[in-house]
This record gives C-alpha cells, sequence and structure tokens, in this order.
C-alpha cells in the first residue's frame, strides 16, 4: 500500500446545536457507556495513519471536554453557523499543512480513514469520504491554505459544508463499507445503535 508523508492534525466537531437531538451537546450522549466524542477520539487514535494531534471543537461544555487532556476550540463567531464554523477554529489553531475533520456523532469512522483520503486527495487541497449511500462532507481532509477562502465564505453567509468543498474542487475518496459512517444524529439512530 502506499502512504502519505503528509503531516497533519485532526478535530472532532463536537459544536453543533444538536436540534434534531432536542437541542443536547451530541458529543456526551452515551453510546455503550462512552460519550460518543470518544468513540471518535478512539477511532482516531487507532488511524493506521496517525494524526500529530487531536482537538476538540465545542461551544458547550468545555471545562468537561477540556478534562480529557485534549485542546478544546470554540467557533470564532458568536452565531453558530455549523461544522464550517469549527473547521474555521481549528484550521486557525493547527500547525500543520492538513486538517482531518470527523464529527463527534460518528462512532465507527474506519481506521484508514485518514491514510485513504490523504493519499485520495492528490494534488487537490480537500478530499471528503464518499460510499455507495451517499457522500459524508464532514469526513474531510483540508489543506491550512484553504483558511482564507473558508473565512470568506462564512462572512459572505455561505455555511454549507458540501457546497464549500464543491467549490474547491474537493475529491471524493471512496470507501466501501457505508456502516462505518453511520451517523447518529436523532434519537432514534442512538438508540439503534447501542449494543449495551
Amino acid at each position: 500500500m502506499i502512504t502519505t508523508n503528509r503531516v497533519f492534525e485532526a478535530v472532532i466537531l463536537c459544536g453543533g446545536e444538536g436540534r434534531r437531538m432536542g437541542g443536547v451537546d451530541k458529543g456526551w450522549l452515551m453510546l455503550d457507556d462512552l460519550p460518543l466524542w470518544q468513540h471518535a477520539w478512539r477511532q482516531l487514535q487507532g488511524q493506521t495513519l496517525p494524526p500529530q494531534r487531536i482537538v476538540l471543537s465545542a461551544n458547550r461544555h468545555l471545562e468537561r471536554y477540556a478534562a480529557s487532556g485534549l485542546a478544546v476550540i470554540a467557533d470564532l463567531r458568536p452565531q453558530r453557523l455549523g461544522p464550517m464554523a469549527g473547521i474555521e477554529a481549528a484550521l486557525t489553531h493547527t500547525c500543520a499543512d492538513w486538517l482531518l475533520v470527523v464529527p463527534c456523532d460518528v462512532p465507527k469512522l474506519p481506521l484508514d480513514l485518514a491514510d485513504r483520503l490523504l493519499r485520495g486527495v492528490g494534488e487537490a487541497k480537500a478530499a471528503y469520504a464518499l460510499t455507495a449511500e451517499r457522500s459524508h462532507p464532514a469526513c474531510c481532509v483540508l489543506a491550512r491554505a484553504l483558511l482564507p477562502a473558508l473565512t470568506a465564505s462564512l462572512d459572505n453567509g455561505q455555511a454549507r459544508l458540501w457546497q464549500w468543498l464543491d467549490q474547491q474542487a474537493a475529491v471524493a475518496v471512496t470507501f466501501p463499507d457505508d456502516a462505518a459512517f453511520d451517523n447518529l444524529n436523532t434519537p432514534q439512530a442512538l438508540q439503534a445503535a447501542q449494543t449495551r
């Protein structure tokens, strides 16, 4: 297998409003005795190509997240603008040339996520996961060089991640396992995923 020598950090997005979960902080919802964000953390720690550093993007319960020992980064903007605002804050704080982005509510992320995305990005500046069922724009890698474009988009009121990635000519990288990207963003999905 050809691997990449790109140096990267990773961010777990925990800063959403959790509207489909009744407005709760999804990162702290429990799945099999662990908070959702810790499932994502474990999957990142187990990557075949591990990140130099893992940080958390959060806008609530900052001290509780910080107790993990990970750096916690809040959005730079007072408005809740979704994942792009969390990515903007993470790109602002990263020291690496590349950032791997994952949401907190996808607990079974593939362990070759980083490697496949960073190999698949080629000469582009962004890549995201694609399965047979659909695209997964919040599972992506971005070059730090995209920060000005992302900030400009948010300044102009465009906060749809999939649309912005398309504008950046992001590469879709195919993954074979749809279930690895199961998104637990409703009470029903979370309940169905419980095994204990």
